[in-house]
């Protein structure tokens, strides 16, 4: 099925209110289409965004990072990949992804909140590391 510009960008408002009305699962479908289509980094993200809701941290990061190496430049996606490995306990990588955020949008307090938080736990790690060697 080839679907123009308009009926993309139509299936992607449609997933976006299935996901505020909490239809995940109609959502991915659209999303899955779109993504097989074209890509699409909207598309992407918002599939992101619906697995971390559903807790899949490891898709949601897929998806999220997916978009990002698409072209994805949004502070917000950054922001949502960083959450996914801080709730994997993957708080190095986290770090980078919270602080490209809060470079993209510094004046955002809870991107830079994010940041000094995952640096925190970070620097706690590698002292407990330390300490145990």
């Amino acid at each position: 099925m080839d679907l123009d510009r308009d009926n993309r960008t139509a299936l992607l408002y449609l997933a976006m209110i299935f996901k505020e009305e909490g239809r995940y699962g109609e959502a991915e479908e659209l999303l899955d289409r779109l993504i097989d289509l074209s890509a699409s980094i909207d598309a992407l993200s918002l599939k992101g965004e619906i697995k971390f809701q559903a807790g899949d941290m490891p898709d949601a990061r897929k998806y999220l990072e997916l978009s990002i190496n698409s072209g994805d430049k949004r502070a917000r996606t950054y922001y949502s990949v960083a959450l996914a490995y801080a709730a994997m306990n993957q708080a190095n990588e986290g770090v980078a992804a919270a602080r490209q955020a809060s470079l993209l949008d510094p004046q955002n307090e809870e991107y830079r909140t994010l940041v000094e938080k995952l640096t925190r736990v970070v620097e706690t790690s590698a002292r407990v590391s330390i300490i145990d060697d």
